[in-house]
């Protein structure tokens, strides 16, 4: 598998907090008061540097596609109790709480949909979906940093989306209903928990 991140897993924070401040961590982190009990699946979560504050009450799986980013991640959580998984996600587990930080964002339609199937089969009844994200643009200076971010990573990190996925539309298709949301940045940036139907 060709790590797309490997250049950019050395400045990934520093661009990211420079672009964003905190909200990003916030994002990512708002939800997370009660875990301690809870079964993880972390997809995408980079190098885990957000979840830092949090990371002994972690228990679960965390998988990344890129593999300096994952290497990252073991590091910066060597305090939790998080297995790294490189691509997939594990079988035969199942989760109370599956974490989807900035990564929706990065896949077509149709990898969107089978992941959303292979969360939906992994997790328990009454699962909570942890979503932070970009979400579309209606302000012309938001949506002008979120068109040259898209272009951006298209250009160094491959991805291949070129728009933000309605969310809405591909959770509730796969089976999980809003409970609630927190916003940044006049709406662009939120987080959202979903509850498996």
């Amino acid at each position: 598998m060709k790590d797309n991140y490997r250049w950019l897993t050395p400045v990934y924070e520093l661009l990211s907090s420079l672009v964003f401040g905190q909200t990003l961590k916030q994002s990512k982190t708002c939800y997370l008061s009660n875990i301690r009990n809870k079964h993880l699946l972390i997809i995408g979560g980079g190098t885990g540097s957000d979840y830092q504050s949090v990371q002994r009450d972690m228990k679960g799986d965390f998988v990344e596609v890129s593999v300096s980013m994952l290497r990252k991640a073991e590091k910066n959580l060597e305090s939790s109790e998080l297995n790294f998984h490189l691509g997939e996600i594990p079988l035969g587990k199942t989760y109370d709480l599956i974490l989807l930080p900035f990564v929706l964002d990065t896949l077509i339609d149709e990898e969107l949909e089978e992941l959303l199937m292979k969360i939906k089969a992994v997790s328990k009844q009454g699962a909570l979906i942890y979503l932070s994200d970009f979400f579309p643009q209606k302000n012309r200076r938001n949506k002008l940093l979120q068109s040259l971010m898209i272009r951006f990573f298209r250009a160094f990190t491959k991805h291949p989306r070129k728009d933000l996925p309605d969310y809405k539309e591909f959770l509730e298709k796969a089976g999980f209903r809003l409970l609630k949301e927190k916003t940044w940045s006049e709406d662009w940036v939120r987080a959202q928990l979903w509850q498996k139907a």
